[in-house]
This record gives structure tokens, sequence and C-alpha cells, in this order.
């Protein structure tokens, strides 16, 4: 079953696992940036994975905006997973952002709340640490990726 990683980046670090996580997928997956995926990439895959970083704790403007146009039913019937790249709050301790982190949520929230409007029943999420805003990903990230990609099911 043909497999569509669905990303945005802004410092590359979600690339990256996005690519892992096709990679892992094996050949019938492919990653493809938020601005260059069609509807009928997402129509003719069986399993679609969104990825983007938290930015001010959403996704990118280019991927809320690639999710809210999406056609409603459009991922009807199909497993859907989510991901976002993001600082550990708790291990910086900064007490406000660890405030706001939990009024806002991440981008991964939101994308679950999106898509869920769009039809998927079935949303398998998770999440990867960066050390900085800018990055780079935390030690053992991209294998957490690999073991979570392995861990996704396409429908019967």
């Amino acid at each position: 079953m043909k497999t569509l990683v669905v990303y945005d980046s802004v410092f590359g670090n979600t690339q990256k696992v996005a690519e892992t996580v096709a990679q892992t997928l094996g050949p019938d997956a492919e990653a493809k940036r938020v601005m260059n995926t069609s509807l009928e990439d997402i129509q003719n895959a069986g399993l679609v994975i969104f990825g983007s970083p938290t930015r001010a704790f959403a996704p990118t403007t280019e991927m809320r905006g690639y999710l809210k146009n999406l056609s409603k039913g459009v991922l009807s019937g199909k497993t859907v997973g989510v991901f976002d790249t993001r600082m550990d709050v708790q291990k910086i301790n900064i007490k406000i952002l660890s405030f706001l982190a939990g009024v806002f949520g991440y981008a991964a929230d939101t994308m679950v709340k999106l898509i869920a409007r769009k039809g998927a029943v079935n949303i398998v999420s998770n999440w990867f640490f960066v050390l900085e805003s800018e990055g780079p990903l935390a030690e053992g990230e991209l294998e957490r990726a690999a073991e979570w990609a392995g861990s996704l099911q396409t429908p019967e």
C-alpha cells in the first residue's frame, strides 16, 4: 500500500524525521513537502502521515492552511499519522514556556483536530525533540522515528 509523508520544515529537522519515516516504510513510501503535495497524492495513499515543526505552539502556516483546505472526507478510511518536532519544555525548565505549552499545546495537537474534521478516525500521533528552537534533533530521535514508523499499520 502506498504511503505518503507530507511535511513542512523550517530548519530541516522535521524533514529529517519525515525522510526517516518514509525510508523505514519502504519503497512504496514517499516524503513530500506540503507545498508540493496534491489532493491526488493524498487520495492515492492508504497511509498518510503529516509532520510539522511546532512554531508558536502550532503547525506552520503552510501546514495549517493545507489541512484546513483538504476536502472533507478525503481521509475517511485511511490510517493517518501525525508528528511534530518540538523543544522539550521540561528539560529547558522555563516556567512560562511550560505554561504556554500546557495552554496551547503543540503542532501535533492542532493537526489531529484539523485531520479529524476531514473524516480520519484512526489517527496516531507522536513528537520528536529538538535541542534548541532551530535544532538539532535530540540524540536518538531519528531512531525513535524509525521505530514509530515501523509500528504504523496500513489498512488491509
